[in-house]
């Protein structure tokens, strides 16, 4: 619990310090997806073959030696939204997950995600550029789009002084690959976690694989 709310701290420090002003486009999208991801992540138990006794957990060693190894090349996702966010996107295949170190602890490729039947084969998240909130839209075991369609209703009544129901946010507003009536239907019933149901929530991120 104390590794996760530091490494959650990580990310709130890091956004909004990265969004210190409006419209900032200088943002490392990749350092907040590996934050994201490596949260995320079941903190497996690694044990020492020869004599079967555990050597380490998830910590905050294994997130560094995680942060500093992993490149992960994150690309734009299509999306009509207003200009303050923008939508990123991790797709998974050997081409935008790369490990630079056979001495990581857990690494990551894309067998450690079990997206050939599990979810669409992408992570995305929406970034707000003029407060540094980033929100988990697809692939990930958490899903922020009631929080996101909360913000955004209000910044809509910001600059155009008008109120936008979800009803009217989903049918105007749109995310290639997205489909936030589902999230929406899915989120507000009471057993969220029926991915047949609401497959629009199932998460990439399976366990973490050690070699």
């Amino acid at each position: 619990m104390e590794t996760f709310f530091k490494l959650f701290c990580v990310i709130l420090l890091y956004s909004t310090s990265g969004f210190s002003q409006s419209y900032n486009t200088g943002i490392d999208y990749e350092h907040i997806f590996k934050n994201w991801i490596y949260i995320e992540k079941k903190s497996n138990v690694l044990i020492d073959k020869d004599n079967l006794k555990t050597l380490t957990v998830k910590n905050d060693s294994i997130y560094d030696l995680f942060i500093t190894n992993i490149e992960l090349k994150i690309s734009d996702k299509k999306n009509n939204l207003p200009n303050n966010f923008v939508v990123k996107q991790l797709i998974i295949d050997e081409k935008n997950i790369k490990n630079n170190s056979e001495l990581t602890p857990y690494t990551l490729s894309t067998r450690s995600f079990s997206y050939t039947y599990q979810c669409q084969g992408a992570l995305a998240l929406i970034f707000d550029l003029k407060t540094g909130i980033s929100y988990r839209i697809m692939g990930f075991n958490g899903n922020d789009t009631l929080s996101f369609i909360q913000d955004l209703r209000k910044y809509l009544r910001e600059i155009q002084d008008e109120n936008y129901s979800e009803k009217k946010i989903t049918n105007t507003f749109f995310i290639e690959g997205v489909d936030m009536k589902c999230i929406l239907k899915g989120l507000k019933s009471k057993n969220e976690k029926d991915t047949n149901r609401f497959p629009c929530l199932k998460s990439c991120l399976g366990e973490l694989i050690t070699e």
